[in-house]
């Protein structure tokens, strides 16, 4: 049996599904968003139960596990007469029951896991450092006078977040982070201190990179970003009027090197990575993400991706 995690409305989990029906192999689904109980724990046997989907899983049963996004929430069975204290006891002791929970997943074969989804890109960038991807120059600070003299060194300067993304709603509409031009104006808006915030040198590309890591493999497209305004400082700022051009691109072995190298560090099987290829013809590298969108790499690339990874799964 195999066990895919995931969340509802994730577009690459639908077109897994497909490929193990067409391969005829049994799976279960668990989503980020379904009621998770723990039947019980005997010997190595782990049972939990999916309340939302109706039907339980015997962790001894699975013989792999696709892990593509979102977490399992063991939920405490809570009822309206239990008190505070009794509520934050039954949360901590679930918190305790999913940890093991991600102990056992950890024994049985797996392509990724929950507890490798989350990186922080400020250790990303030491780590890349270490291996010697260049990285354009860039400072986390909370103070103005830092902000003056880094912009008054680099000229252009971009302002992203430090989480992986970020998005919220209001009155119906969605907004998203996108990485931002900082200008002249922007800086004497701030405040002498200001929470701490990434800045970073703006480097003059020719197009973006993306790449995607499976199974010792890359697999990467350029996105020709720079035609458009829009698209220009943050390519995932899509223009659906008038898309980039993407095409597949063959990353330098010198690259990959360095690449795979941080990647066997971070213990990843499979990830996305973001690169930029530079007007002075260098590559930059910008983060990696182990929960990454790849549908654009594997049509553009001609790649097929979710059939290579559905193939893997079977293995």
């Amino acid at each position: 049996m195999i066990l895919l995690i995931s969340i509802d409305h994730d577009p690459i989990t639908p077109s897994i599904c497909q490929w193990l029906l067409h391969m005829k192999k049994p799976f279960k689904i668990l989503y980020g968003e379904d009621v998770v109980r723990l039947v019980k724990i005997e010997g190595d046997s782990m049972v939990i139960k999916n309340i939302t989907g109706g039907y339980e899983i015997d962790l001894n049963s699975i013989s792999k596990i696709f892990y593509r996004q979102g977490d399992i929430l063991i939920t405490p069975e809570i009822h309206k007469e239990h008190s505070d204290n009794v509520v934050d006891f039954l949360t901590k002791e679930n918190k305790i029951i999913r940890q093991y929970l991600y102990h056992k997943i950890k024994q049985i074969d797996h392509l990724g896991h929950p507890q490798l989804a989350d990186l922080n890109k400020l250790i990303i960038l030491d780590k890349a450092s270490k291996f010697n991807l260049l990285i354009p120059e860039y400072i986390f600070t909370s103070q103005k006078s830092d902000l003056v003299s880094f912009r008054e060194t680099h000229k252009q300067v971009i302002t992203k977040i430090i989480l992986s993304s970020y998005s919220y709603e209001v009155s119906g509409n969605n907004y998203f982070s996108y990485t931002e031009e900082l200008t002249r104006d922007d800086v004497a808006s701030l405040g002498e201190n200001f929470h701490p915030t990434f800045f970073q040198k703006l480097i003059t590309k020719k197009f973006d990179v993306r790449v995607f890591f499976l199974d010792n493999k890359f697999y990467s497209i350029a996105v020709v970003s720079q035609n458009n305004d829009q698209t220009k400082i943050d390519s995932r700022n899509y223009d659906r009027a008038l898309p980039n051009r993407q095409i597949p691109f063959q990353l330098p072995e010198s690259v990959q090197k360095k690449l795979q190298a941080l990647i066997v560090d971070l213990n990843l099987k499979y990830c996305s990575i973001d690169l930029i290829y530079g007007h002075d013809k260098k590559i930059y590298f910008l983060e990696i993400n182990p929960i990454g969108q790849f549908g654009n790499v594997s049509y553009f690339g001609n790649y097929h991706l979710d059939k290579k990874i559905s193939e893997l799964i079977c293995t």
